[in-house]
């Protein structure tokens, strides 16, 4: 599971580091409104003008929902350019 604390990303796969991040003060991805489905997100929606309006965190992990490689090292204005290409 995926967890974020300002522009902070980590992952935990068992639930001692779920609960050793929550403590750290920590949410969940999925909680903090980030991570969703493509239809959920209305990522026809996000395009263009909405698609700036997101954080970097926002924006790779809908990179990653899409498939793009190498989104986490991307700045926000890559993400941008790639994710109109792809959106």
């Amino acid at each position: 599971m995926r967890y974020i604390k300002g522009n902070i990303e980590r992952e935990a796969v068992t639930q001692s580091q779920c609960e050793h991040l929550e403590a750290q003060g920590f949410r969940p991805l999925e909680a903090a409104g980030i991570l969703q489905s493509s239809q959920e997100a209305g990522l026809q929606e996000t395009q263009g003008q909405q698609l700036g309006q997101l954080n970097t965190a926002q924006l790779r992990a809908i990179a990653k929902e899409r498939g793009i490689e190498g989104a986490g090292s991307f700045t926000k204005a890559e993400l941008l350019t790639v994710l109109k290409d792809v959106c």
